[in-house]
Protein backbone atom coordinates (compact mmCIF):
# COMPACT_ATOMS: atom_id res chain seq x y z
CA UNK A 1 0.00 0.00 0.00
CA UNK A 2 1.22 3.00 -0.85
CA UNK A 3 1.62 6.50 1.03
CA UNK A 4 -1.08 8.15 -0.21
CA UNK A 5 -3.46 5.24 0.73
CA UNK A 6 -1.75 4.69 4.17
CA UNK A 7 -2.93 8.58 4.96
CA UNK A 8 -6.48 9.00 3.78
CA UNK A 9 -9.01 10.82 6.02
CA UNK A 10 -12.22 9.44 6.43
CA UNK A 11 -14.43 9.50 4.22
CA UNK A 12 -11.43 10.38 1.14
CA UNK A 13 -10.91 8.72 -1.74
CA UNK A 14 -8.31 8.65 -4.31
CA UNK A 15 -9.26 10.12 -7.85
CA UNK A 16 -6.11 9.58 -9.71
CA UNK A 17 -2.72 9.16 -8.33
CA UNK A 18 0.55 8.84 -10.95
CA UNK A 19 4.60 8.62 -10.48
CA UNK A 20 7.81 9.84 -12.39
CA UNK A 21 8.52 9.43 -15.97
CA UNK A 22 10.80 6.78 -17.10
CA UNK A 23 12.54 9.38 -18.61
CA UNK A 24 14.90 9.60 -15.37
CA UNK A 25 16.69 6.79 -16.62
CA UNK A 26 18.11 8.33 -19.85
CA UNK A 27 20.91 9.52 -18.14
CA UNK A 28 21.84 6.55 -15.98
CA UNK A 29 21.51 4.86 -19.35
CA UNK A 30 23.70 7.49 -21.58
CA UNK A 31 25.95 7.57 -18.96
CA UNK A 32 26.57 3.59 -19.23
CA UNK A 33 26.69 4.07 -23.29
CA UNK A 34 29.48 6.26 -22.80
CA UNK A 35 31.18 4.09 -20.52
CA UNK A 36 30.66 1.47 -22.90
CA UNK A 37 32.61 3.43 -25.89
CA UNK A 38 35.29 3.97 -23.70
CA UNK A 39 35.74 0.42 -22.71
CA UNK A 40 36.06 -0.55 -26.67
CA UNK A 41 38.47 2.52 -27.02
CA UNK A 42 40.76 0.66 -24.19
CA UNK A 43 40.36 -2.79 -25.63
CA UNK A 44 41.20 -2.04 -29.25
CA UNK A 45 43.94 0.49 -28.29
CA UNK A 46 47.62 0.16 -29.34
CA UNK A 47 49.20 2.44 -26.80
CA UNK A 48 49.11 1.22 -23.43
CA UNK A 49 48.78 5.04 -21.83
CA UNK A 50 45.96 5.38 -24.13
CA UNK A 51 44.36 1.92 -22.64
CA UNK A 52 44.74 3.08 -19.01
CA UNK A 53 42.99 6.33 -19.20
CA UNK A 54 40.37 4.94 -21.26
CA UNK A 55 40.44 2.18 -19.04
CA UNK A 56 40.18 4.33 -15.70
CA UNK A 57 37.41 6.43 -17.39
CA UNK A 58 35.67 4.03 -18.14
CA UNK A 59 35.13 2.47 -14.65
CA UNK A 60 34.28 5.86 -13.40
CA UNK A 61 31.61 6.49 -15.79
CA UNK A 62 30.62 3.11 -14.44
CA UNK A 63 30.36 3.72 -11.20
CA UNK A 64 28.20 7.34 -12.23
CA UNK A 65 25.78 5.18 -14.28
CA UNK A 66 25.42 2.47 -11.06
CA UNK A 67 25.15 5.64 -8.30
CA UNK A 68 23.17 7.54 -10.60
CA UNK A 69 20.80 4.29 -11.51
CA UNK A 70 19.92 3.23 -8.12
CA UNK A 71 19.01 6.60 -7.10
CA UNK A 72 16.65 7.34 -10.49
CA UNK A 73 15.33 3.46 -9.38
CA UNK A 74 14.18 4.88 -5.82
CA UNK A 75 12.75 7.87 -6.57
CA UNK A 76 10.64 6.27 -9.59
CA UNK A 77 9.51 3.58 -6.75
CA UNK A 78 8.86 5.58 -3.67
CA UNK A 79 7.69 9.14 -5.30
CA UNK A 80 3.75 9.12 -5.21
CA UNK A 81 2.04 12.01 -7.00
CA UNK A 82 -1.85 11.89 -6.47
CA UNK A 83 -4.92 13.92 -6.41
CA UNK A 84 -8.35 13.02 -3.98
CA UNK A 85 -11.72 13.93 -3.24
CA UNK A 86 -10.32 16.51 -0.54
CA UNK A 87 -6.23 17.02 -0.95
CA UNK A 88 -3.61 17.43 -3.53
CA UNK A 89 -1.01 14.53 -2.01
CA UNK A 90 2.34 14.21 -2.70
CA UNK A 91 5.61 11.90 -1.39
CA UNK A 92 9.07 12.00 -2.74
CA UNK A 93 12.12 10.00 -1.83
CA UNK A 94 12.69 7.28 0.45
CA UNK A 95 15.49 7.98 3.37
CA UNK A 96 15.38 11.74 3.25
CA UNK A 97 11.17 12.19 2.48
CA UNK A 98 9.46 15.41 1.72
CA UNK A 99 5.64 15.30 1.55
CA UNK A 100 3.22 18.06 0.17
CA UNK A 101 -1.08 18.46 0.80
CA UNK A 102 -2.77 21.01 -0.03
CA UNK A 103 -7.05 20.91 0.43
CA UNK A 104 -8.35 21.09 -2.74
CA UNK A 105 -9.94 24.63 -1.36
CA UNK A 106 -6.79 25.90 -1.12
CA UNK A 107 -5.27 25.32 -4.48
CA UNK A 108 -4.71 28.67 -6.10
CA UNK A 109 -2.88 27.44 -9.44
CA UNK A 110 -1.81 24.70 -11.12
CA UNK A 111 0.91 24.99 -13.90
CA UNK A 112 2.60 22.32 -16.24
CA UNK A 113 5.49 23.07 -18.25
CA UNK A 114 6.41 20.70 -20.57
CA UNK A 115 9.18 20.83 -23.19
CA UNK A 116 8.59 19.78 -27.22
CA UNK A 117 10.46 16.54 -25.94
CA UNK A 118 7.99 16.45 -23.09
CA UNK A 119 4.95 16.96 -24.92
CA UNK A 120 6.04 13.88 -27.42
CA UNK A 121 6.86 11.86 -24.70
CA UNK A 122 4.27 12.75 -21.84
CA UNK A 123 6.18 13.91 -19.28
CA UNK A 124 6.56 17.56 -17.60
CA UNK A 125 7.36 19.77 -14.72
CA UNK A 126 4.22 20.77 -12.13
CA UNK A 127 4.11 23.80 -10.32
CA UNK A 128 1.61 24.19 -7.45
CA UNK A 129 0.54 27.48 -5.65
CA UNK A 130 -1.22 27.32 -2.13
CA UNK A 131 -3.43 30.56 -1.07
CA UNK A 132 -0.54 31.33 1.25
CA UNK A 133 1.32 32.01 -1.89
CA UNK A 134 3.90 29.23 -1.81
CA UNK A 135 5.38 27.51 -4.89
CA UNK A 136 6.45 24.07 -5.20
CA UNK A 137 7.76 22.17 -8.07
CA UNK A 138 7.75 18.97 -8.98
CA UNK A 139 10.00 17.61 -11.93
CA UNK A 140 9.20 14.64 -14.89
CA UNK A 141 6.02 14.04 -14.02
CA UNK A 142 4.49 11.35 -16.01
CA UNK A 143 0.92 12.39 -17.96
CA UNK A 144 1.27 15.82 -16.31
CA UNK A 145 -2.24 16.91 -18.02
CA UNK A 146 -3.81 14.18 -17.09
CA UNK A 147 -2.95 15.12 -13.43
CA UNK A 148 -4.48 18.35 -13.41
CA UNK A 149 -7.35 17.80 -15.14
CA UNK A 150 -8.12 15.59 -12.38
CA UNK A 151 -7.10 17.97 -9.67
CA UNK A 152 -9.61 20.93 -11.38
CA UNK A 153 -12.27 18.58 -11.59
CA UNK A 154 -11.94 17.42 -8.06
CA UNK A 155 -11.78 21.36 -6.99
CA UNK A 156 -15.36 22.02 -8.66
CA UNK A 157 -16.71 19.28 -6.67
CA UNK A 158 -15.24 19.59 -3.50
CA UNK A 159 -16.29 23.57 -3.94
CA UNK A 160 -19.68 22.44 -4.55
CA UNK A 161 -19.76 20.12 -2.15
CA UNK A 162 -18.94 22.70 0.84
CA UNK A 163 -20.54 25.51 -0.99
CA UNK A 164 -22.75 27.87 1.25
CA UNK A 165 -25.45 27.70 -1.53
CA UNK A 166 -25.48 23.77 -1.78
CA UNK A 167 -26.67 21.55 1.07
CA UNK A 168 -23.38 19.30 2.01
CA UNK A 169 -23.74 15.92 -0.63
CA UNK A 170 -24.64 12.46 0.20
CA UNK A 171 -21.34 10.13 -0.42
CA UNK A 172 -20.68 8.16 -3.58
CA UNK A 173 -21.25 5.02 -1.40
CA UNK A 174 -24.46 6.30 1.02
CA UNK A 175 -27.85 6.20 0.57
CA UNK A 176 -28.75 7.12 3.85
CA UNK A 177 -27.09 9.99 6.04
CA UNK A 178 -27.37 10.59 9.39
CA UNK A 179 -29.10 13.73 9.86
CA UNK A 180 -26.87 14.48 12.87
CA UNK A 181 -23.84 13.86 11.32
CA UNK A 182 -24.59 16.30 8.45
CA UNK A 183 -25.47 18.77 11.03
CA UNK A 184 -22.15 17.93 13.12
CA UNK A 185 -20.36 18.97 9.35
CA UNK A 186 -21.91 22.07 8.89
CA UNK A 187 -20.63 23.15 12.62
CA UNK A 188 -17.36 22.24 12.32
CA UNK A 189 -17.44 24.15 8.57
CA UNK A 190 -19.17 27.45 10.91
CA UNK A 191 -16.35 27.11 13.12
CA UNK A 192 -13.70 26.54 10.65
CA UNK A 193 -15.11 30.17 9.22
CA UNK A 194 -16.04 28.51 5.95
CA UNK A 195 -19.51 29.36 6.64
CA UNK A 196 -21.23 32.43 8.53
CA UNK A 197 -24.19 31.59 11.86
CA UNK A 198 -26.75 32.34 9.37
CA UNK A 199 -25.31 30.68 6.25
CA UNK A 200 -25.18 27.96 9.07
CA UNK A 201 -28.60 28.45 10.35
CA UNK A 202 -29.81 28.38 6.13
CA UNK A 203 -28.21 25.18 5.45
CA UNK A 204 -29.36 23.50 8.17
CA UNK A 205 -32.75 24.57 7.54
CA UNK A 206 -32.54 23.28 4.04
CA UNK A 207 -31.13 19.62 5.70
CA UNK A 208 -34.07 19.26 8.51
CA UNK A 209 -36.62 20.19 5.52
CA UNK A 210 -34.71 17.45 2.74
Amino acid sequence: MGYIKRNLLPDEEVEYSTNLHWIIFVGPLFILAIAAVFNGISDNAQDQDTKSTFAILNLILLFGSLISGLSAIVAYFTSEFGVTNQRVLIKVGLIRRDTFELLLNKVESFQVNQSILGRILGYGTIIISGTGGGKNTFHNIDDPLFLKNHVQQSAKEYEQRFSPNHPPALGKNKTVTSVADELHKLSNLMEQGILTEDEFEEQKRKLLEH
